[in-house]
C-alpha cells in the first residue's frame, strides 16, 4: 500500500489519523512496523500475521489492548507498543507471545499490570516500562519471568517494594527503579 514501504519482508506502514482500513500486506511478513495505528482500525488484525518476528506499534493512538490480540504471534520475538495511551495491561494481554525476548511498554499511561499479567513471556530478556504511571507493583507478578534479565521501571511512581515483587526474576542483571 502506499502508506507502507518495503524491503523482502520487512514492512513499516505510517497510519494517519483519518485512516479507516488496516493496511494489507502478505500474511508471511516477518518485520512489521504500524506507526500511528490507533484503537480504531481494532487490532485484530495482526492475528493473520502469523510469522513476524519483530512487530513495532509504537507512537500511535492504541489505548486498549484487548485479550487475546497476540494469540497467533508465536514467533514474535520483539514488541514495542512505545508511545501509545494504554493504561493497563490484562492477564491475557500477551497470551500467544511465548517467544517474545524484548517488550517495550515505555511512555504510555500503564498504571496497572493486572494479577498474570507476565504468565505468558516466559522467553522474555527485557521489559522497558519505564516513563508510566505505575503507582505499586503486583505480588508476584513476574513468578513466570524466569529469563527476564533487564526490568526497567523507572520514572513512574511506585514508592512502596517489598520482598514478593520480584519472586522469580532469577536471571534479572539490570533492575531500573529511579
Amino acid at each position: 500500500p502506499s502508506m507502507c514501504d518495503c524491503v523482502g519482508y520487512a514492512y513499516s506502514c505510517s497510519i494517519s489519523s483519518n485512516t479507516t482500513t488496516f493496511p494489507i500486506l502478505p500474511t508471511q511478513a516477518k518485520s512489521t512496523a504500524f506507526h500511528g495505528l490507533s484503537d480504531k482500525l481494532g487490532l485484530n488484525h495482526l492475528k493473520k500475521f502469523e510469522h513476524l518476528i519483530y512487530l513495532d506499534l509504537s507512537t500511535g493512538l492504541i489505548c486498549q489492548i484487548h485479550d487475546h490480540t497476540f494469540s497467533n504471534q508465536r514467533h514474535s520475538q520483539y514488541l514495542s507498543l512505545h508511545s501509545n495511551c494504554i493504561r493497563e495491561v490484562r492477564k491475557n494481554t500477551f497470551l500467544g507471545l511465548e517467544s517474545l525476548k524484548h517488550l517495550v511498554l515505555s511512555y504510555n499511561n500503564i498504571s496497572y499490570f493486572g494479577k498474570g499479567s507476565f504468565d505468558h513471556l516466559t522467553s522474555l530478556q527485557v521489559a522497558e516500562c519505564d516513563h508510566n504511571e505505575i503507582a505499586s507493583i503486583r505480588e508476584y507478578i513476574f513468578v513466570n519471568a524466569n529469563n527476564l534479565k533487564n526490568l526497567d521501571l523507572s520514572h513512574n511512581r511506585i514508592t512502596t517494594i517489598n520482598n514478593y515483587h520480584f519472586v522469580g526474576l532469577s536471571s534479572l542483571k539490570i533492575l531500573k527503579l529511579y
